[in-house]
């Protein structure tokens, strides 16, 4: 009897407080065989709950020998393939990974499983155990032959290179060539070097054909490559060409990046058909000065979809300031294509800009214009260009005066009553001003979001109007009261939020009693890094 209420309890006990897989397997381990059994009977639920936290996502190391031997032991159990969402493949700890990978659980809770069969088929003969109960709650044997991972949507791989690394290699041909991955992979996501594409996407293209099919998401995150010949370009766009070709009438999402200046843009995008069922587009590359010419690519392959997008990213990649003279991805000539203007105001030809053109069903825009500009534009006429957009993006970090101007150009009080609904800012400081135009020029927004570099009592650009702080609006601000505001939803944080600065509760508690008591207050911590835009 003490017996049965004390299995009772743990079983109970690890229900409701939602023990963790890795200490329930930790308490297990320590009791006698009879008691485990019943035990396990008691919490299958929970047993369920467990597999589903570990085998959700399977993550691997690119450099770990026993990639293939892990992948083999969770292929081979049903119970567990079946479980699986994501297949995720990152590179080894040392190269700046600072998570490590769950695979030491996973194992472990495989060994705990492997158990559980032993167990199963120790007690089928015992009177006391019927045996269909038991084949109910201890049914985790495993198939003599692979099975593959039938439910994954989300396969993720991110490499620095694979040249030093040749278990990665035979790793991954094993996994496309043995069909691990099943017929359900929706997104496919990679980030390599430019050169390294090919030998990840022949794989796919030989063995994997059918699956492919069904791809919906294609994400691909291009890494410079040193001393690239012709003939390797040629191979790594043949490669894109033919994996894009194959998803193509599936394919609704295509989100490209890439940081190598050797790339022909207008090229690539020239070799790709024709993509159906295309609605979200995001583009991360260089813009140079002298590189209007692969714009004109750019905006010819999105006015190929400007009847059916529905959402467009358009930013460059840049790890540095942006300067027009050195060389290196310049604001003012991405300005240029984005309004179709330089900054004197002169017309460009309408055949480059992308406000030549009409998208009807776009609903988001992001772009990324330069801080260093003289311009008082950096956005092109969205009631031409987007009549219906409602969600507008726009990272910096820009300098007041240029955000003022936008609202102007966005105010709902001038020709045309445009009305936006999210809007995503990158300021330098954040003053009460702020809030005031957004709330005049705005006043329909029910969702705001804001990244600010410093704190300021005025409006004032110089140093004596930012104040670095995070605790509060400052002392000499006057509490204002916004009665008619729609606003919904609010998030302000501090820029570089990758190093640990996370959104100001106190801030937004500030603000969201100027606007209403019913706003929501977004205190989620999220990481700049996973955001290319950086907003």
């Amino acid at each position: 009897m003490l017996a049965t209420s004390a299995i009772a309890f743990i079983a109970t006990t690890m229900l409701s407080i939602h023990c963790p897989a890795e200490v329930w397997l930790e308490i297990l381990s320590h009791l006698p065989r009879t008691t485990l059994l019943s035990t396990c009977m008691l919490s299958k639920y929970f047993l369920d709950l467990s597999l589903d936290l570990l085998y959700e996502e399977i993550t691997l190391d690119s450099s770990d020998k026993m990639a293939r031997e892990r992948l083999q032991m969770v292929i081979r159990d049903k119970n567990v393939a079946d479980r699986v969402r994501r297949l995720t493949i990152l590179p080894p700890l040392s190269e700046g990974r600072s998570n490590p990978t769950s695979s030491s659980r996973q194992i472990r809770f495989l060994n705990y499983l492997c158990h559980l069969e032993d167990l199963r088929r120790n007690f089928a003969g015992l009177s006391c155990f019927p045996s269909q109960q038991i084949e109910c709650h201890l049914n985790v044997s495993t198939s003599g032959l692979p099975i593959c991972l039938t439910n994954v949507q989300e396969v993720t791989i991110t490499l620095s290179s694979f040249y030093q690394n040749q278990n990665f290699c035979n790793f991954y041909k094993y996994m496309w060539e043995k069909n691990c991955i099943g017929p359900n992979i929706r997104k496919f996501s990679v980030s390599t070097p430019a050169l390294d594409l090919a030998f990840l996407i022949m794989p796919m293209l030989r063995y994997g054909s059918a699956i492919l099919k069904n791809l919906t998401h294609v994400r691909l995150d291009l890494g410079r490559s040193y001393n690239p010949t012709k003939g390797n370009k040629n191979q790594v766009w043949g490669s894109l060409t033919k994996l894009v070709n194959l998803a193509g009438s599936s394919l609704t999402s295509l989100s490209f990046s890439s940081s190598d200046p050797n790339i022909d843009r207008g090229a690539n995008l020239s070799s790709l058909p024709f993509l159906q069922s295309l609605q979200k587009l995001e583009y991360h590359c260089p813009f140079y000065v002298s590189s209007l010419a692969d714009m004109t690519a750019l905006t010819e392959f999105i006015g190929k979809y400007s009847t059916q997008l529905s959402h467009l990213v358009i930013a460059p990649f840049s790890t540095r300031v942006w300067d027009e003279d050195d060389g290196h991805p310049a604001g003012e000539s991405y300005s240029k294509w984005i309004t179709s203007t330089d900054s004197r105001g002169i017309d460009l030809s309408p055949q480059i800009g992308l406000s030549s053109l009409v998208l009807p069903a776009l609903r988001y825009l992001a772009i990324r214009p330069a801080g260093r500009m003289s311009r008082r534009n950096i956005l092109p006429d969205l009631r031409q260009f987007a009549p219906g957009l409602k969600s507008l993006r726009i990272s910096g970090p820009l300098p007041q005066a240029l955000i003022y101007s936008i609202l102007n150009f966005l105010s709902s009080d001038s020709d045309g009553g445009y009305q936006l609904e999210k809007l995503a800012i990158q300021v330098k400081n954040l003053s009460p001003d702020l809030f005031d135009n957004l709330y005049t020029k705005l006043p329909h927004l029910k969702h705001l979001e804001i990244k600010f570099s410093a704190l300021s009592s005025s409006n004032s650009e110089g140093p004596e109007g930012g104040i670095l702080r995070t605790d509060g609006v400052p002392e000499s601000t006057t509490p204002r009261k916004y009665a008619h505001w729609s606003l919904q939803y609010l998030r302000i944080a501090p820029m570089a939020e990758c190093q640990g600065r996370h959104p100001d509760m106190a801030l937004m508690k500030t603000v969201g009693n100027w606007i209403s008591d019913d706003i929501i207050l977004d205190a989620e911590k999220r990481c700049q890094c996973d955001d290319k835009l950086g907003c």
